[in-house]
């Protein structure tokens, strides 16, 4: 199965650079885009390549994203959103379920640990689409 497009959401240039570095190792096949720029959403995230894995920020530009992802959910339910944050309360883990992300997931602090996590998304994104295929067709 040929990897799933993933778009990065994250106001923070710096982590949306090691994110996408370290998903240049573990999906280099897999088209990537980035958005750096909160006020373009949520017309970046309605476009975004059908099934594609999205990785998005908790806070983004001081705001915290949760509408955003409802709004994804509700438009564009092909989508597999996962938030990711610095910290991430339980709270905020739930919130985020309930705002329609697959998962809600703390950034890891070192590259091993960012390699692993992103393998272990992907892995489970791609799953669940040859399983909702299987379901189809």
């Amino acid at each position: 199965m040929a990897d799933r497009p993933i778009l990065i959401v994250d106001d923070d240039i710096d982590h949306a650079v090691i994110l996408r570095t370290v998903l240049s190792a573990v999906a280099p096949d897999a088209p990537t885009e980035t958005c750096t720029d909160p006020t373009r959403l949520p017309d970046v995230l309605l476009s975004a390549p059908a099934d594609a894995v999205v990785f998005i920020d908790r806070m983004l530009s001081g705001v915290a994203s949760f509408g955003q992802i409802e709004r994804v959910r509700d438009a564009r339910p092909d989508l597999h959103v996962v938030l990711l944050s610095s910290v991430l309360s339980d709270e905020d883990r739930d919130r985020a379920h309930e705002a329609g992300a697959r998962d809600a997931l703390e950034k890891p602090g070192t590259l091993a640990e960012w390699r692993a996590l992103l393998g272990q998304v992907l892995g489970s994104a791609n799953r669940g689409s040859a399983e909702r295929d299987a379901r189809a067709g």
